[in-house]
Parts: C-alpha cells; structure tokens; sequence
C-alpha cells in the first residue's frame, strides 16, 4: 500500500534557532541595524559550504554569528520563532523543537529561566498558527 508522505505527520525535533531564518529575514534585520553581510549571505540562498573543507567549520561559523548579531530586539526573536513555525506548518508538522543557546539571547529577553524561555516560545508559536505545539530545548547549539 503506497501512501504519500507529504499527507502522513511531521515533527521538526532539532531545529537551531538562528539557523531558521529566512533569508529576506536576515537581509531586513541587517538592513535595520546596519550589519554588513558578507556576500556568502546576501545571495538570498543558504550558503554553499563543504564538509570537506578544513576550513568549513570555522567559515561556518563565522556567518552563524553574524546572523545571529543580526537579532537584536525580543521583537527580533518573537518574529524568528513565529516564521519558524509558519515554515514548519506549511511542511505539515504538527511539532516543533528549537535548539537555541539561551545565553545568546537571554539579555534580549530579559533573562534565561527556563519557565520564562518555555512559555515565551509556546505562547509565539501559538500565535504563529492557532494549534501549533513547540518544545524548546537549551542546548547550546544557538
């Protein structure tokens, strides 16, 4: 019996939090605070990096901090986690869970307690689309 998995249930467990911006996201928020990007993230695409490159990790990371400098703003943030989980429901998942260092973002939101970073990030997602659940990790991975 063949079904198609674009009907079946979705869950996102493992979604990094700077990593799910949009690209126009970011080149807005850079425009806003006037971060200059490197070319690497102005194409409107994700960057091409290889793993084979010795240096891919470094250069990775390199542009994962930027665009993380580009969140500045518990607006910044709110607006981030509701695109998140806009993309996600147009996928079809029913669950999201994001990976996020909570010492990146703690000063924009007042804080790092745990009660305060679950509820925050379920009550955005919720906003996001009526039914939407989310789980919020705090793992440091950003």
């Amino acid at each position: 019996m063949e079904r198609d998995v674009r009907l079946l249930p979705k869950a996102h467990l493992h979604l990094h939090f700077t990593g799910s911006m949009r690209p126009t996201t970011l080149l807005e928020l850079a425009d806003k605070y006037g971060v200059r990007l490197p070319e690497a993230l102005t194409g409107g695409e994700p960057p091409q990096l290889r793993a084979t490159d010795e240096r891919g990790w470094f250069r990775f990371q390199r542009l994962y901090d930027i665009a993380r400098s580009c969140l500045r703003s518990p607006e910044d943030i709110q607006r981030l986690v509701r695109e998140a989980a806009q993309e996600d429901v147009s996928d079809g998942s029913g669950w999201l869970e994001i990976q996020v260092d909570p010492t990146s973002y703690a000063p924009l939101l007042g804080g790092s307690s745990r009660r305060s970073r679950s509820s925050w990030t379920r009550w955005t997602a919720r906003r996001a689309r009526p039914g939407c659940r989310s789980g919020w990790s705090s793992r440091r991975t950003g």
